[in-house]
């Protein structure tokens, strides 16, 4: 077997070693209850610890809610609520994003927001999203 081969099949099974696991992961997940606070003591706990409380627009929630459902650390399904904020401290480096139901006053299942999700939303702001890689 050529070694080209042999190293395709080894990627093959890698990706599917790494599918499954995700696949184990969501199904344990999937009876995850969903984690929601009052809006007014999250905002209040992350303005204590000297955060900011970042309203986000309509077209970064749709974005997110995206995001949300492939996550496969966060519930099965669409996330709760009808906007999100991010929550960042300190040069906004990296932060977390909370969805909010703005109905019933509830900010639900943080959400971890890396460096490049953050440049994303930036991205979706000026509607410049990269459709194309750049190499």
């Amino acid at each position: 077997m050529s070694h080209l081969l042999q190293s395709n099949r080894l990627l093959i099974v890698a990706v599917i070693t790494a599918l499954a696991s995700m696949a184990g992961l969501r199904l344990a997940l999937a009876g995850m209850p969903v984690k929601c606070d009052d809006v007014k003591n999250a905002r209040s706990a992350a303005i204590a610890d000297h955060m900011q409380w970042i309203t986000l627009s309509h077209d970064q929630w749709e974005f997110l809610r995206g995001v949300y459902a492939i996550n496969p650390w966060m519930p099965e399904g669409l996330p709760m609520g009808d906007t999100a904020v991010l929550v960042t401290k300190g040069g906004r480096v990296t932060g977390t994003i909370v969805y909010v139901d703005t109905k019933r006053q509830r900010a639900c299942n943080p959400m971890a927001a890396p460096a490049e999700l953050l440049d994303l939303l930036d991205d979706v702001v000026r509607g410049t999203i990269p459709h194309e890689r750049s190499d």
